[in-house]
């Protein structure tokens, strides 16, 4: 008996050294803190031993210079209020935060210099980071994919880079102002959508670019589709297009674009203002160009893709600069891109060592066509002499010539090409179909006549210029042997195609009034 009850007394004092254990180790232990908290020292940081406040967290005071003690925490109910912080550099030791359902704010923190260290943030309320006047650069926010409510990021003179909101595809609202230093908007290449919520912001929701005296180009932002609300754009001192805004659609109801001294071309949201919707619109104090709503619309918005002053829809090279549009030959294509340019074939091509590449077609066997690399007297000879010979490829259609988008398209070994003068041969494609049609006059002014054999039911004849745009598209019957169109197009050089069983010849047309 008396052994049994040592027994009992041994278990109680196990029982009793546990829980005084459990006691002891519970700090430790990963708690919950109901409610906000507030820490004012190093010391309070060093000791929290939370994974969750359900409230605010605020982290003020005049001797914390870091948050290494967070580590533990993961998700905050309400506000991560990070401010008034004269000590603090690094916010490194948050890396474990996950979530925060109001709004993280970083505020007045003079010595901060990155945000890095929310890696694993994948849900905030909204963002507010300004007057951290030592702070380079935003990074370390991948995780965000969108915000509910309002990014404001201003009054930080020093910051450079915003690239870490690079995953960024939707917010409520977005404030960019007042940041001396940032060169450019990379980090909102993924923005497409604002939504129009601003969480108690005191500016009106929607999207604001304001002071950004360094900021020279827009074109982070060509994958933003929709704002809804206002959209503003001011004291941009550096700024001179809206090129990256031609793809903003829907949503704008007041559009202000106003103190923008060097800005001249507002092409980039002639084609918002031409829908009618935008019920306010405010464009004022910019250059010429850009100083009204009318001249917006009334401004021609060409592009010009080599930047040599001339608009592409003039420009006989579209990507190689020629200011002057010397062309020798006269086939409109210019001598700086034209692989032949004292030959007038947009399909003549070299080989190489002064020779040329010329299809030659012996008399009566199209299917015996040979490439041949030659000198240009025999090319010339061969091209006069030699019916049905012609300039370029076999059976590949025009030479991609720079400035002919459209001879990119064509150039497929199904498709055949005409280049006979006069009295037009029959082309045998690659499938040994044989198709004809004659275009005259070639050059033409206006109306033009086509005499067509060969082609089947529900053929296609499509006319291209020079960029590859389609101009004409007409179906037609089998039976049909003559056409006249009435095309009023451009002085230019254009491609007549006639698709048939599936594969296509092409003529080139020439448009002289």
């Amino acid at each position: 008996m008396m052994q049994h009850s040592i027994r009992i007394m041994q278990n109680i004092q196990k029982i009793v050294l546990a829980l005084a254990l459990i006691l002891v180790l519970q700090p430790a232990m990963a708690q919950t803190y109901n409610g906000s908290l507030t820490l004012t020292t190093q010391a309070s940081v060093d000791a929290f031993n939370f994974t969750e406040v359900t409230g605010s967290l605020t982290i003020r005071g005049t001797n914390i210079t870091n948050v290494n003690g967070l580590s533990g925490l993961t998700n905050i109910g309400n506000y991560l209020n990070i401010y008034d912080n004269p000590a603090l550099i690094s916010i490194a030791g948050l890396e474990n935060l996950s979530s925060v359902a109001g709004r993280l704010n970083i505020l007045n923190n003079p010595s901060l210099t990155s945000v890095s260290g929310l890696g694993n943030l994948s849900y905030v309320g909204s963002i507010w980071i300004y007057d951290n006047p030592s702070l380079a650069a935003i990074t370390g926010l991948g995780n965000l994919s969108s915000v509910g409510s309002d990014v404001d990021i201003h009054n930080n003179s020093s910051l450079i880079s915003i690239a870490g909101l690079g995953n960024l595809s939707s917010v409520g609202s977005i404030y960019l102002y007042s940041l001396p230093s940032l060169p450019s908007l990379s980090g909102l290449e993924n923005l497409s959508s604002v939504t129009g919520s601003n969480g108690g912001n005191f500016f009106s929701p929607g999207f604001i670019l304001g002071d950004l005296p360094s900021l020279t180009s827009l074109q982070e932002l060509e994958s933003l589709s929709s704002v809804t609300g206002y959209f503003g754009i001011y004291l941009m001192t550096s700024l001179t297009s809206l090129s990256g805004l031609e793809n903003l659609g829907t949503g704008v109801s007041h559009l202000v674009i106003a103190y923008n001294p060097s800005l001249t071309d507002c092409c980039a949201i002639q084609g918002l203002l031409e829908t009618g919707t935008v019920s306010t619109v405010e464009i004022y104090n910019n250059q010429t160009g850009c100083d009204s709503e009318t001249a917006v619309l009334e401004a021609i918005c060409v592009a010009d893709s080599d930047g040599d002053g001339v608009y592409d829809d003039e420009d006989n090279c579209l990507e190689t600069a020629n200011p002057d549009q010397a062309d020798e030959d006269g086939d409109g294509i210019g001598d700086a891109c034209d692989a032949c340019p004292a030959i007038p074939d947009p399909n003549c091509a070299t080989c190489g060592n002064g020779k040329y590449l010329v299809c030659h077609i012996p008399p009566g066997e199209p299917e015996n066509a040979q490439q041949l690399c030659i000198s240009l007297n025999a090319a010339n000879n061969h091209i006069g002499n030699h019916g049905g010979c012609y300039w370029g490829y076999c059976n590949a259609g025009l030479v991609a010539n720079e400035s002919n988008p459209h001879t990119k398209a064509a150039s497929h070994p199904k498709r055949g090409y005409d280049h006979t003068q006069g009295n037009n041969t029959l082309v045998e494609t690659a499938k040994g179909n044989v198709y004809f049609f004659e275009i005259s006059p070639n050059p033409a002014t206006d109306k033009i006549n086509l005499h067509l054999h060969g082609h089947s039911d529900d053929a296609l004849l499509y006319i291209y210029d020079q960029l590859g745009r389609r101009v004409w598209m007409q179906q037609l019957e089998e039976a049909q042997s003559s056409l006249q169109l009435n095309l009023n197009l451009d002085n230019g050089i254009y491609f007549v195609s006639l698709i048939s069983n599936g594969e296509t010849i092409s003529k080139q047309l020439v448009i002289s009034k």
